[in-house]
């Protein structure tokens, strides 16, 4: 980055944002983090959404029985869930993009 603001001058060139965005699992811990919910009880419940990649709340509801079934009849798991609903896809933080370095 030194070269190129050398180089291109600081006025012509500026870092790249990301936004990280809130995926189905760390839904889940936040919420519980906020409603106070044991720590143990939710990795457990979060560890019930599959780890992969794209992976999204609605659709572990369908393919999870043992998520469902909490989520059916457990009312702390419902309400966790449906504010997960919500938050999910939403921005979480902003960082630089690790490897682009605009300039104009």
């Amino acid at each position: 980055m030194a070269y190129t603001i050398q180089k291109y001058g600081p006025t012509h060139t500026a870092k790249i944002i990301t936004f990280g965005t809130l995926g189905a699992r760390a839904a889940i811990k936040d919420v519980g983090r906020v409603l106070q919910m044991p720590i143990e009880a939710v990795n457990e419940l979060s560890g019930l959404v599959p780890d992969r990649p794209g992976t999204h709340l609605a659709e572990a509801l369908e393919q999870v029985e043992e998520l469902r079934r909490r989520y059916e009849t457990d009312a702390v798991v419902h309400e966790v869930v449906d504010a997960a609903l919500h938050l999910e896809g939403l921005s979480r933080h902003t960082s630089v993009h690790a490897a682009a370095l605009r300039r104009w």
